[in-house]
């Protein structure tokens, strides 16, 4: 019920993998900045001060608060944000594939958060924020998929991160011999075995 009453809410946010933002069912077109600037007011629903969000948003102070300012005040052209003196938050209900994915690891249900976890989280990103976020993301899904031992969730992780040998170890350990997966992942191993190897002149 709430995957389904979440497909009509006001603002649907994508990030993971692929990059769409939605609000009344019109598609937004946002800049990177703005992008990243929405995405982590909906990573913490309850609001950021303007001088939280400098800071997760930018690497530098070089950036003033002033200019944090006029972008947000942008932004809020297309999407309903709060105004300062008030912490800006996203004053419609919104719908975040990282906050679902999230939730969809914490009820133990792998293939929904594999689903909905088709790629890092803005993975151009280098925002302060965003950066932590995308690697608590990731390892946290990792390490759920290792823990389950499950081929089925184990194969498309390894498949999307490809370079995780780790994934990949794990992955040859549990299939049966007879599995006719087994050659592609003994292929997956060698490579990244090989890849990681260092090189000599």
């Amino acid at each position: 019920w709430n995957t389904l009453s979440a497909r009509h809410l006001p603002l649907r946010i994508k990030v993971l993998g692929q990059q769409e933002v939605w609000l009344n069912d019109k598609r937004l077109e946002l800049s990177f900045r703005a992008l990243e600037t929405l995405v982590l007011l909906a990573l913490h629903p309850q609001g950021l001060t303007p001088e939280v969000l400098h800071g997760l948003l930018y690497d530098d102070e070089g950036t003033t608060l002033v200019a944090l300012r006029s972008a947000v005040s942008r932004l809020r052209t297309l999407v309903p944000i709060s105004a300062y003196p008030d912490p800006y938050r996203i004053t419609v209900p919104f719908t975040l594939d990282v906050s679902e994915c999230e939730e969809a690891i914490l009820a133990g249900n792998l293939r929904s958060a594999l689903e909905l976890y088709r790629g890092a989280l803005l993975e151009k990103s280098d925002a302060p924020g965003i950066r932590e976020a995308r690697g608590y993301l990731e390892e946290r899904l990792r390490q759920s998929v290792l823990h389950s031992g499950d081929a089925d969730t184990l194969l498309p992780l390894a498949e999307t991160l490809r370079d995780d040998l780790e994934l990949w170890q794990a992955l040859h350990t549990v299939l049966p011999t007879s599995d006719v997966r087994l050659p592609l992942v003994r292929a997956q191993l060698h490579r990244v075995t090989q890849e990681l190897r260092p090189s000599y002149n």
